[in-house]
């Protein structure tokens, strides 16, 4: 039994699903921020960069599969933090990021829902509404191991020691 939304697919292993884990989601840091000659500011980051960072934690009696994972392979994460976009004067929008297949909705201004006519790869199209509407999803990020720890402490006889675990990722 499974008590979060977070999964895990690695080359080589089949999705898992964890328990008691905490996900941080953060920007990828580049120097996209800068002072002109003027002293205004200016945005210099590229589209290409815009890429995300995570540190995945959890604990519990048995951690991830992690024996066969090492910095550098590839992990597909299924996030447990949800992305929001906006869209106005359109019913069509090329998405951020690939959501997680059932993760993926869309209100109007009053909270109302707004169904969906079509998803291919990152284009959603939604069904005619006014106004703004707000975009929710998980998102599925392609990312790559940095580093990972698994850490313990011994437990009394016939018990399962506790294990707490941490999960380094970078998007690809």
């Amino acid at each position: 039994m499974s008590d979060t939304i977070l999964t895990l697919a690695m080359a080589g292993f089949p999705p898992f699903h964890l328990n008691q884990v905490e996900q941080e989601l953060r920007p990828v840091v580049q120097e996209s921020v800068r002072r002109s000659v003027n002293g205004s500011l200016q945005d210099t980051s590229w589209n290409g960069w815009q890429k995300f960072d995570s540190v995945i934690t959890g604990n519990g009696a048995l951690p991830p599969a992690f024996g066969g994972l090492w910095p550098g392979m590839t992990v597909v994460v299924g996030c447990i933090l949800p992305l929001t976009e906006q869209l106005s004067g359109s019913t069509s929008k090329t998405l951020a990021k690939v959501p997680v297949a059932g993760s993926l909705y869309a209100v109007d201004s009053n909270g109302s829902a707004i169904g969906i006519s079509s998803l291919v790869g990152q284009v959603l199209t939604l069904n005619s509404f006014s106004g703004t509407a707000t975009i929710i999803y998980r998102p599925s990020l392609t990312m790559r191991v940095v580093d990972w720890r698994l850490m313990a402490k011994e437990a009394a006889r016939g018990q399962r020691p506790q294990a707490n675990w941490r999960l380094e990722l970078s998007e690809i």
